[in-house]
């Protein structure tokens, strides 16, 4: 047996998103996620997904990416054919104790029904702690359900629920998985060794189970993420990485830093190259050698490197300065010459290598920006703009100036432009 309990992250298949079907092609207003839940409840997370929303069709790694930075897993209805596979009043998220093996064997089985290699993994007794409970394959009598279509189309079949005869109390409901072993219409997926988890006293501030987020009452100590590359895993810890120094998200949730400090993640690119002498069929979590388990890099600035990046970003804004003027004498005006041509907005030079020992000395020198879900700003190169002109072009070519001095004196560090209309 292991330690572990594991959370697929699934590819999106909005064939079985009832909040898109509901509202015609948009996820919010967020299908329930309780049959008493006041319309309110979730209103920040339903703001959040307006402008952080995935793609109806989205693949598992960007789903991965968005429950990191939401801090949570959302719990769902599992729904097939239009209507819910979790029963009750309460939705649920589900996991599986399978061995790391058998999990990347099932993931290849059911590849068709977008189940991919990519897991969250908690401690067994963790998830316990915070209400996961194993599932309940099949009943000793009959099934027999007491659920009621919704009254405007779709005429979804929800909340599905037991019928007292069943034995089941609508709390536990969510744990139930149907079984039936007759060779005539078979039935049987206790091969999965399901877990499944309910907010079933409503006490979460997100609509799921909260990994990453500060001040709940949840708490993991640890957690594993499984991708199938190591290209997924360095772009995954540069995330968390962000997340941590950040603090918070660009909407106001917090993380809990002791957490995403905790957080191993598992490369089966890397895992490929394991001794023989280790048996693959029953491998466990625990089982990893400790040099597969990577946790994002805090580098330490030296003087020397704080002094560069200072002189470098000297040389930036110096050259950030000249491109404004520079662009200024040649740009196109309106009302008369007041104005360049061009719509108001935001330019800035951001930095996308999260662990590298630069982003350490701009955080020493105070100038760099952290916000969570958006990233690191590097010093305020887009002011040359600003203070001569609105125009988006106008900031943009003083940053653009900048970039091109970073990337000169550290071309080993990924620089990036980022706009923003007014």
């Amino acid at each position: 047996m292991t330690s572990w309990v594991m959370h697929f992250i699934h590819d999106r298949n909005y064939a079985n998103d009832p909040a898109y079907n509901i509202n015609e092609g948009e996820e919010t207003p967020f299908f329930p996620f309780q049959e008493d839940q006041p319309p309110s409840r979730f209103e920040q997370w339903e703001w959040a997904d307006n402008d952080y929303g995935l793609e109806p069709d989205a693949d598992a790694f960007s789903v991965l990416l968005k429950i990191i930075s939401d801090g949570h897993i959302r719990s769902g209805w599992s729904f097939r054919n239009d209507r819910p596979t979790i029963y009750g009043p309460r939705s649920a998220c589900c996991f599986t104790e399978m061995p790391l093996y058998g999990l990347i064997e099932y993931a290849k089985q059911r590849s068709k029904e977008y189940v991919g290699a990519y897991a969250i993994g908690l401690l067994k007794q963790e998830f316990f702690a915070a209400g996961g409970r194993p599932v309940i394959y099949g009943l000793s009598g009959p099934h027999k359900e007491i659920s009621k279509p919704l009254p405007s189309p779709p005429h979804y079949l929800w909340p599905r629920k037991l019928d007292p005869s069943c034995g089941i109390s609508e709390r536990e409901q969510y744990r139930y998985v149907a079984m039936n072993l007759d060779s005539k219409r078979p039935i049987d997926w206790s091969h999965e060794r399901e877990w499944r988890w309910a907010d079933s006293d409503g006490a979460c501030s997100c609509p799921g189970l909260p990994l990453w987020l500060k001040g709940e009452l949840v708490e993991f100590s640890q957690t594993m993420i499984v991708v199938p590359s190591d290209r997924e895993a360095h772009r995954i810890l540069d995330l968390l990485k962000e997340l941590h120094d950040a603090g918070s998200h660009n909407y106001g949730h917090e993380y809990r830093r002791k957490t995403l400090l905790g957080t191993h993640i598992v490369s089966l690119e890397q895992l490929a190259s394991i001794s023989p002498t280790i048996d693959a069929a029953n491998l466990r979590l625990e089982d990893l050698p400790s040099s597969s388990l990577k946790t994002f890099e805090q580098p330490e600035a030296t003087p020397e490197l704080i002094a560069k990046v200072k002189s470098a970003l000297a040389e930036a804004h110096t050259a950030a300065e000249a491109a404004v003027d520079s662009f200024l004498l040649t740009a196109r005006y309106v009302e008369g010459g007041k104005f360049v041509a061009d719509g108001c907005g935001w330019a800035d030079l951001v930095i996308y290598d999260s662990q590298s020992s630069v982003v350490s000395a701009l955080i020493a020198l105070g100038e760099t920006t952290i916000i969570g879900g958006v990233g690191y700003r590097v010093s305020d190169f887009g002011r040359h703009g600003r203070r001569k002109d609105q125009a988006l072009s106008v900031a943009e070519a003083g940053v653009e100036a900048a970039k091109h001095v970073m990337e000169k004196r550290f071309p080993d560090v990924g620089f990036g432009v980022r706009t923003m209309w007014d």
